[in-house]
């Protein structure tokens, strides 16, 4: 055999397995696309029936990941089937930008409106940062500060104190509070499922002559305890074994009652919603215990900006815990603002939960 038979038939061989290869990857990518797809379709699905199969929205990242690493892939191995990826993660652009935000370019407009939402663990890390906590407050500078879990005795006291001195309202239930620089009409809590201690507060204020509705939400909790993060971890870390996938299955089982409950909740905040009568400014924000890629987040989306949409970049993590790297406090708003900017303070000293600062512009014509 010549040299040159020799090399056409190691390039025939090459190609080969190169085709073959392609028809694997081609398989794959087929799969890979079908789950991102199934993953974003369960945001569809009431949580009230198919609690089990809503859980999967948490699985997001890692499948648009691996739906990303074809796209990469495919650059190298065969150009042709680029296409495929990019068409199928295409499809559910929206819930990409959701989860995950593009905003090129600060609004250096002046803020009509300045909120902070954020929930305060019940101030368990702020009993010896009492001054440095007071301070990061005056910085903000905010007209509405919208908490949750602000629980803790004399803590509670002393916020209430320094607030009240700068010339702030308050409302109050059961841990979710509004303080709130303009006059505080009347405030109310929906019957609305509840449950360690979770639940939804509704506070008018006047403002600029008009009453701006706030929808204070801290959704039911997940209730994951250390055990549970730590169970979580090995799995990460590819530590499993039985009694890890025991673990797993009882943590998604409790992960899905949790989203039966918030489901409950969140369907009560859009009948609020859909009751309000058409140009009615309204706020809601705070804790959801859930991702963009959820019933809870979409259901609201559906009526609603979502400011960090509008005006963040990235994951936008606001959950302040190591290996859970989510964005589960969210803050919507009706067309009358604009959102100019929105920022989520990383690694917050003061609680699990990082502050979500949000700035809006108000539009003449929505008056």
């Amino acid at each position: 055999m010549s040299k040159s038979q020799g090399v056409k038939r190691s390039a025939t061989r090459f190609a080969t397995i190169r085709q073959a290869f392609s028809r694997v990857m081609l398989g794959a990518n087929i799969v890979a696309l079908l789950l991102l797809w199934t993953v974003c379709g369960t945001t569809y699905l009431p949580p009230s029936h198919y609690s089990v199969i809503t859980v999967a929205g948490l699985a997001f990242p890692i499948v648009l990941l691996l739906n990303l690493v074809f796209l990469f892939l495919w650059i190298f191995v065969n150009w042709r089937y680029l296409w495929i990826p990019i068409l199928g993660m295409g499809l559910v652009w929206n819930f990409i930008m959701d989860y995950h935000p593009i905003n090129i370019g600060a609004n250096k407009d002046e803020s009509d409106l300045k909120v902070v939402s954020w929930n305060m663990q019940a101030f368990y890390r702020v009993d010896d940062k009492m001054d440095e906590f007071d301070e990061k407050i005056k910085s903000w500078n905010a007209d509405l500060m919208v908490f949750q879990e602000e629980y803790g005795g004399k803590m509670v006291d002393h916020v209430d104190s320094f607030l009240s001195q700068r010339g702030y309202k308050k409302a109050a239930d059961n841990g979710r509070v509004v303080y709130s620089r303009f006059p505080i009409l009347h405030s109310w809590s929906p019957d609305a499922p509840t449950g360690h201690a979770n639940g939804i507060f509704v506070v008018d204020v006047l403002a600029d002559a008009d009453t701006v509705t706030i929808v204070n939400c801290h959704l039911e909790s997940n209730l994951i305890t250390k055990e549970d993060r730590a169970d979580g971890r090995a799995a990460m870390e590819n530590h499993i074994d039985r009694q890890t996938i025991r673990k797993a299955r009882t943590l998604w089982g409790k992960l899905a009652r949790s989203a039966r409950m918030r489901a409950a909740q969140t369907d009560c905040i859009t009948q609020l919603l859909d009751s309000l009568p058409q140009g009615h400014p309204v706020i809601v924000c705070g804790d959801f215990n859930d991702t963009p890629i959820s019933y809870a987040y979409q259901q609201v989306d559906k009526r609603l900006q979502n400011a960090y949409r509008n005006a963040g970049n990235g994951i936008g993590v606001s959950f302040n815990e190591r290996f859970f790297y989510f964005r589960i406090d969210h803050f919507f708003h009706s067309d009358n603002w604009t959102t100019l900017s929105v920022e989520i303070e990383q690694h917050s000293p003061f609680s699990d939960h990082n502050p979500q600062i949000v700035s809006l512009r108000r539009q003449e014509n929505k008056r």
